[in-house]
C-alpha cells in the first residue's frame, strides 16, 4: 500500500488493524497506529515523517523500517518507533534520527541498523539474548533494558551487538549480560549507568571507558587497546558472551568499590588495579594465564584516600614491573621471571607481609618499601626496606624463605631491625640494618 500524507492503521468497520498472512509492505510520509499489524514480514518507509507503530499487541516476523527523503533513496531523519509482542527478525531499519524497538521475544537480524540513537527495550519474564551481530549496523549512541513483561522491573535479558566504528552508551539496565563489538571504541555519556551481571568490549583497535561511579556489573571482558573502568560491584575477569578475559595492547584500568577477582587470564602492557572498601575486600588476580609488563595495584578505604586491609594476590607468566603496590593486607606474588620495580612512585606498602613465590629473581629495591614481614621463594630476592622486618609465615601456608637455583642469594637492607620466626634457606645471604640510632 503506497500513498502520500499520514497513514493511520486504524479500525474500519469491523476490521482492526492490518492482518495478513503474507508481506505487507508500506509507503507513505508518516504512518502510526491505533491497532496492530499481523503479518510474518513488515517493510514501511516514511517518505518525509515518522514511524511509530508501538502497539504493544504489533506480531510481525519481521520488520524492514526506513526514513527516506520525499521520493529519493536518501536517508532521512524521520523517528522510528516499532513493539512487538513475539519473537523479531530485523531485516533493516534506515535513519539518521533516533529508534526504539521493543520486542517481547528474541531479537534477531538479517540487516544493518543505522540510526542515531538506537534504544533497545527487551520485555521477557523469560531469560533470553538478543544476538545483532551486523557488523554494519552503524549507530551513535545505544541504550539496552532487560524489562519482565509487564516492563515493571528489571529481568534476566542479554544482548550481543556488533558496531561499525564505535559508540556511546546511554545506559545498560538489565540482569543479564552485555557483550559490544566494534572496530572503534566505547564510551558511556555523563549521568549514564551500565548495569548488567556481565559486560564485555570486543575490539581490535578500539578503547573502552566506564568510568561513570554508578556502574554495577560484575562480570567484565575486554579486548582492543586499553580499558578504563569502573564499578561499584566485584569486579570478576571472566569469559562473557564469548568473549575471554582482558586481552589488550594498552592499559587496563579497573576500579572497584569491592573486591577484583578472575577466571580468566589478564594480558595487558600496564594493569592497574584499585579497591575501594572499607569492608572485606581483595585482588586476587593469581591466574597461570596473566602476563603484564607493568603492575599498579592499591587497596584504599571506599573514599580512596588512605590504606585498606585488603589482601593482594597476583601472579604472571613470566616477569613484570611494579610501578606501585600498596595495601594495609597481605601481598602474595607468584612469577617465574624477573620482577624489579620502576618508577618509584610509592615502592611496596603491606601493613602484613609479602610472600614470593615461583622460581623468579626479585629485585625489590625502591627505598619506600615498606614490608614488615617477608616469606616465599625465587632464584634471588633483593629487597630494600623502610623499617623491622621478620622472616615468618606469610598467607596461603607460606613459611621461611627458600632461594634455589644457579647463583642463588637473599639480600635484604633495611632501616630497622631484622629477625626471623622461620628457617632461611640458600646459598648467599646478605643482611644489612642501617641505622642512625
Amino acid at each position: 500500500v503506497h500513498g502520500t500524507g499520514v497513514l493511520t492503521i486504524d479500525q474500519v468497520g469491523v476490521a482492526s488493524g492490518l492482518r495478513s498472512t503474507g508481506a505487507i509492505s508500506l509507503e507513505f510520509d508518516t504512518i502510526i497506529q491505533n491497532h496492530p499489524v499481523v503479518t510474518p514480514s513488515l517493510t514501511a518507509t516514511a517518505r518525509s515523517g515518522n514511524i511509530v507503530l508501538s502497539n504493544i499487541s504489533n506480531d510481525v516476523g519481521s520488520i524492514d523500517l526506513r526514513s527516506r527523503i520525499g521520493q529519493s533513496v536518501g536517508v532521512g531523519s524521520g523517528f522510528i518507533s516499532f513493539n512487538n509482542n513475539t519473537n523479531l527478525s530485523v531485516a533493516g531499519i534506515s535513519t539518521t534520527g533516533d529508534v526504539e524497538v521493543t520486542a517481547q521475544g528474541i531479537m534477531t537480524q538479517t540487516g544493518a541498523i543505522a540510526a542515531d540513537t538506537l534504544t533497545l527495550t527487551s520485555r521477557s519474564n523469560s531469560t533470553i539474548t538478543h544476538t545483532l551481530l551486523d557488523a554494519t549496523n552503524n549507530v551513535r549512541e545505544l541504550s539496552f533494558s532487560g524489562r519482565n513483561a509487564f516492563g515493571s522491573s528489571s529481568a534476566s535479558a542479554s544482548l550481543n551487538f556488533a558496531e561499525a566504528d564505535g559508540l556511546t552508551l546511554v545506559g545498560v539496565d538489565t540482569r543479564g549480560s552485555v557483550r559490544i563489538a566494534t572496530a572503534g571504541s566505547v564510551t558511556q555519556s555523563v549521568g549514564s549507568s551500565v548495569v548488567a551481571i556481565g559486560f564485555a568490549y570486543a575490539s581490535t583497535n578500539g578503547s573502552l571507558t566506564l568510568t561513570n561511579t554508578t556502574n554495577n556489573f560484575y562480570n567484565f571482558a575486554v579486548s582492543g587497546v586499553n580499558a578504563n573502568v569502573f564499578s561499584t560491584n566485584t569486579i570478576n575477569i571472566e569469559n562473557v558472551r564469548g568473549q575471554p578475559g582482558v586481552l589488550l595492547s594498552g592499559f587496563a584500568r579497573l576500579i572497584s568499590s569491592n573486591s577484583v577477582l578472575q577466571a580468566e587470564p589478564v594480558i595487558a602492557e600496564h594493569l592497574i588495579v584499585r579497591s575501594l572498601a572499607d569492608g572485606v575486600a581483595e585482588i586476587n588476580l593469581a591466574s597461570a594465564g596473566n602476563d603484564v609488563n607493568l603492575l599498579t595495584v592499591e587497596g584504599l578505604t571506599a573514599a580512596g584516600t588512605s590504606l585498606s586491609g585488603q589482601t593482594v594476590r597476583f601472579r604472571d607468566l613470566d616477569g613484570f614491573s611494579i610501578l606501585r603496590l600498596r595495601t594495609n593486607g597481605a601481598v602474595r606474588l607468584d612469577s617465574n621471571g624477573a620482577v624489579n620495580q620502576t618508577n618509584a612512585n610509592a615502592g611496596i606498602v603491606t601493613g602484613a607481609s609479602l610472600t614470593l613465590l615461583g622460581t623468579g629473581q626479585w629485585s625489590l629495591t625502591d627505598v619506600r618499601n615498606i614490608v614488615p614481614r617477608l616469606s616465599g621463594e625465587g632464584l634471588s630476592i633483593n629487597l630494600q626496606n623502610t623499617g623491622n622486618i621478620v622472616f615468618g609465615a606469610g598467607i596461603d601456608g607460606a613459611t621461611g624463605i627458600v632461594t634455589d637455583g644457579l647463583n642463588n642469594f637473599l639480600r635484604v637492607v633495611t632501616t630497622g631491625s631484622i629477625s626471623q620466626t622461620d628457617t632461611i634457606r640458600g646459598d648467599q645471604l646478605v643482611l644489612r640494618a642501617i641505622s642512625d640510632g
